[in-house]
């Protein structure tokens, strides 16, 4: 009995042991996407490296490998028509299925690509809903009235955007997609809705270069705001003398700032 049970915890210890593998399975309908490269890639330091290829066959491909790191990366394509498609995924260990049209990639089966797809479904739906407004009201013989109603509206799906990106961000904060998410569309939202997100998050994200980023830009961004108080400075006059900022702002309604240099052209 007690051999059997040494080698039944053998047997355990080494599934347990066993490297975790990732399975990516893609479908496409589309013929003419036979014999065409399809990439997995990943942004390093604004580089984009590739990870794996593999080619189209009878409409379908298939990934295998070990992933050291659950990670946003790329699945990238381009087609017979010169078009190109770069769509994000979380590239982690797991069996993870694949769709493919002509427009883009539909990602299932882990619960991180579910939850990504869930915002890309959003996302998508949104533009659609952009796009038709924007096609059946867009006219160059618009009155004045209806180009600046127009404006209004597009200024109003702008909002909308930002707000189905910060909303999801805070709903989904730490994770690998919410982070994801925020990263790559913080710089529409306001310093107070940057901020209602960064104090969410935890110790571990708060590591990531990205995010480290984002924090000094905010910093930066309060100084240089609306309504913010100037940062002083001081420069050469033409007379040799100094002159501060300081000693102009209050005395006029406003203090231009140009800064020239010797390769500009003169006006």
């Amino acid at each position: 009995m007690k051999r059997i049970l040494f080698y039944l915890l053998t047997i355990a210890l080494f599934i347990s042991c066993a490297p975790a593998k990732y399975k990516i399975e893609g479908k496409t309908q589309d013929s003419n996407l036979n014999g065409q490269t399809i990439f997995i890639k990943e942004r390093i330091n604004r580089e984009w490296i590739s990870i794996d290829s593999v080619k189209i066959e009878n409409g379908q491909f298939t990934f295998n490998g070990e992933c050291d790191s659950a990670r946003v990366a790329y699945l990238y394509i381009e087609l017979p028509s010169g078009e190109k498609i770069r769509q994000p995924f979380v590239f982690e260990n797991g069996d993870i299925s694949v769709k493919m049209d002509s427009a883009n990639f539909i990602f299932s089966g882990t619960s991180q690509n579910d939850l990504l797809q869930s915002y890309q479904n959003e996302k998508t739906a949104f533009y659609k809903k952009a796009e038709t407004f924007y096609n059946s009201a867009n006219d160059s013989n618009q009155t004045a009235e209806q180009k600046a109603d127009f404006t209004k509206k597009i200024d109003g799906f702008n909002k909308e955007e930002i707000a189905i990106d910060l909303k999801f961000s805070l709903n989904n904060v730490n994770s690998i997609v919410g982070t994801h998410v925020f990263m790559s569309s913080y710089y529409a939202m306001t310093i107070e809705e940057k901020e209602s997100v960064i104090k969410q998050l935890n110790a571990e994200t708060l590591k990531i270069s990205r995010i480290q980023d984002i924090i000094a830009g905010i910093e930066i961004e309060k100084k240089t705001a609306k309504g913010s108080q100037f940062v002083d400075i001081k420069l050469p006059g033409l007379n040799g003398d100094s002159i501060a900022l300081s000693d102009l702002v209050g005395k006029t309604d406003y203090v231009l700032i140009d800064f020239w240099a010797s390769w500009c052209v003169l006006v």
